[in-house]
């Protein structure tokens, strides 16, 4: 089976993204068969390959001069290469235009896709929100997110 995750939400050099995928690439690598694709943003596009799992990064602009991360924006070189590769499925980590993009892009291809978000949307957003407005605007705000 070839699986493909593509995410916009990778950093090269830590993070709870980058170990998740990378724990799942070394246990394709040691207990299946499988072949695995992992296309995210980097400083340049490029292509390493470690037996059946590979990196794929695309050229893409960093999120701000101080971030490591970086936003994929070049979705058309993410659409050609899942034409290329033809994986048997798709997953994309991302909760913005690039899984949209992904899971449209599967679709017209008929490779099934599953779309999910790696982190607990009211912690990750709302909690700038909670922080000024105080204890009540955070209990309405915790509880609309529910």
């Amino acid at each position: 089976m070839k699986i493909c995750d593509v995410t916009q939400f990778y950093s090269p050099r830590s993070g709870g993204v980058r170990r998740y995928l990378g724990e799942k690439q070394q246990h394709v690598r040691e207990r299946t068969e499988d072949e695995h694709f992992l296309i995210v943003p980097g400083e340049r596009t490029s292509q390493q390959s470690e037996g059946r799992t590979h990196l794929i990064t695309i050229a893409s602009p960093k999120v701000d001069r101080t971030s490591r991360y970086r936003i994929l924006c070049n979705v058309p070189l993410v659409h050609s290469i899942l034409r290329e590769i033809r994986p048997d499925i798709v997953e994309s980590g991302d909760p913005y235009h690039l899984a949209w993009a992904i899971l449209r892009g599967a679709r017209e291809l008929g490779i099934p896709a599953v779309g999910f978000y790696h982190s607990h949307f009211p912690d990750a957003y709302l909690r700038t929100a909670c922080r000024f407005g105080g204890p009540p605007v955070e209990k309405f705000v915790l509880m609309a997110a529910r």
